[in-house]
């Protein structure tokens, strides 16, 4: 080989060995970088390339003894670190490769790969402001750079700004470069948001892309419970923690899903057990285990595990707020007061002081003491403005509402014919806090009745005719022919049975007051059913 060698121009070896590191082929590079060196050509290049083939061949130690030999020859040089950094950072030296990343930058403060591969491993490390202002330089650097973006938004994740994270993701979702991490935190963002129909949307996609991804499984189960389909959020939870059994967010969502779904309500309690005993130091799973007893009226067991969660940490202003509203329920709003007195000391979130002094509200009311109850609800709601996002929720359904209205004349929606034998079909609509559950309860107690309260199932209708444009939904429902109305239908009844075990005969009643607003589509979806319209 070193005849050979000598009769051609040596930057065609060189990149020949380029070559095969673009490839991976790392063991060929190697060996022409060896046969190179052999002839005596000891350029600086060539070393390089020799260390780092080293370095992806597993062969660390020998590169970092041709690193060194490098830096000491050329201190100043930007590539080497960046290049050593790598074989580190590939080889879980994260301190060091670290530490090299900083010192190209000092030579090169705009090496804008070198800031993102540093902003990396900050995030890695939970570092989130440091990683967040390393992307921020590389995307100035770069500022349409998909990977930069991304990072970026991963970090703003991790800083809560789920706005700007999501508003970041949702442009990259149809590329080939969205990972499964994307897709992910994506879906979180969505429901950090409260845009749980979008979420859903995404989560059908996502699940089809990455069946195996734990997390995306785990997030598209916390957004069924959401919509109260508590099968499904119990099948997708199940899924997620056979993947990663020792999560403990994880098994907080299953023990919620099954705590929904489960008739025996011991079988949940005895995991629930075993999940405190996993996680004793961790305040998260006491206050999710108080609170689960607590909601479901367990209050001696909601004790004994606040107890324990006070004894871990007896500062934690989410157990002592826990504390207060077990009192409350004991009829001791005194001693509630106390406990949300000394949670105050301990309460830096806006989110929880609200939650706080509504509380503390509700507890000077039941002593008589109705000014200091209206200047907590005021400071409460003081702090709701802090962190409220505004969502103009009000202005959207109104808009829609006044769609309807003024398009109802030219929707046909009684139809003629009887487009299949349907069950019995109750609607209850009509204004929130006007009987709607009382009226559910009584025809509840009717024999062969079975209730849906309050689920997205008509919403999940609207969604499929929707399409991502209102306009559209006027004119899909206007033009809709029996095959597909019969198609719609189909896809109501068929997702009754995320939210129960219906035996297909029982008279169903949909009780969800804010269906009012999809009065014209159950008229022409569900041509027969029968409509019960409450007012105040």
């Amino acid at each position: 080989m070193l005849n050979f060698i000598l009769k051609y121009p040596m930057n065609h070896f060189i990149q020949q060995a380029v070559h095969y590191m673009q490839l991976k082929h790392y063991g060929k590079a190697l060996k022409v970088c060896d046969d190179i060196l052999a002839s005596g050509y000891n350029h600086p290049q060539i070393l390089m390339i020799k260390a780092i083939a080293l370095g992806k061949t597993g062969q660390l130690d020998s590169s970092e003894e041709i690193f060194n030999v490098l830096l000491s020859s050329f201190p100043q040089n930007p590539e080497i670190y960046y290049n050593f950094a790598l074989i580190l950072q590939d080889n879980n030296k994260i301190k060091e490769a670290l530490a090299h990343y900083n010192k190209c930058l000092q030579l090169n403060p705009q090496h804008s790969s070198a800031l993102c591969n540093a902003g990396v491993i900050e995030l890695n490390q939970s570092n989130s402001r440091t990683a967040h202002d390393y992307f921020k330089q590389a995307l100035n650097l770069q500022p349409g750079n998909r990977e930069y973006l991304k990072n970026y938004a991963h970090s703003l994740f991790q800083l809560n700004d789920f706005r700007g994270a999501q508003n970041i993701l949702i442009k990259f979702i149809d590329s080939e470069q969205f990972s499964a991490d994307d897709m992910a935190i994506l879906l979180e963002c969505l429901y950090k948001n409260r845009e749980n129909t979008k979420a859903l949307l995404i989560s059908e996609k996502a699940l089809k892309l990455h069946p195996k991804k734990a997390k995306i499984l785990n997030i598209t189960s916390l957004l069924e419970l959401d919509n109260k389909k508590y099968k499904r959020a119990l099948s997708l939870s199940t899924q997620a923690i056979e993947l990663e059994p020792n999560n403990m967010d994880f098994n907080i969502n299953y023990l919620t899903a099954l705590s929904y779904s489960e008739s025996q309500p011991h079988q949940a309690l005895s995991q629930l057990k075993k999940l405190v005993k996993s996680h004793k130091k961790s305040d998260k799973v006491y206050i999710f285990a108080t609170t689960l007893c607590e909601t479901q009226g367990d209050l001696n067991i909601a004790k004994k595990f606040l107890k324990k969660g006070l004894k871990n940490n007896p500062k934690c202003a989410n157990l002592l707020l826990l504390k207060a509203k077990i009192y409350k329920q004991l009829k001791h709003p005194d001693k509630a007061l106390k406990a949300l007195d000394k949670a105050l000391l301990h309460c830096q979130d806006n989110k929880l002081q609200s939650q706080v002094f509504y509380e503390k509200a509700h507890n000077f009311d039941k002593l008589g003491k109705h000014s200091k109850a209206w200047k907590a609800i005021k400071k409460a709601n003081n702090l709701n403005k802090k962190t409220a996002i505004n969502y103009s929720l009000d202005n959207q359904f109104i808009k829609q509402s006044n769609d309807l209205y003024a398009s109802i004349t030219q929707i046909k929606t009684r139809t003629a014919e009887r487009i299949r034998e349907n069950p019995n079909l109750i609607f209850i609509i009509g204004f929130p806090r006007s009987g709607t559950t009382l009226l559910e309860k009584i025809l509840n107690a009717l024999p062969n009745t079975q209730v849906l309260e309050e689920t997205n199932a008509v919403n999940e209708v609207y969604t499929h005719l929707f399409h991502g444009n209102y306009n559209n939904y006027l004119k899909n429902l206007s033009g809709l022919s029996s095959q597909e109305i019969l198609e719609l239908q189909n896809s109501y009844f068929e997702s009754i049975n995320d939210y129960f075990d219906w035996n297909g005969k029982d008279t169903i009643i949909d009780k969800m007051p804010m269906n009012a607003s999809h009065l014209v589509l159950i008229q022409k979806i569900f041509p027969n059913a029968k409509i019960l319209f409450v007012i105040r």
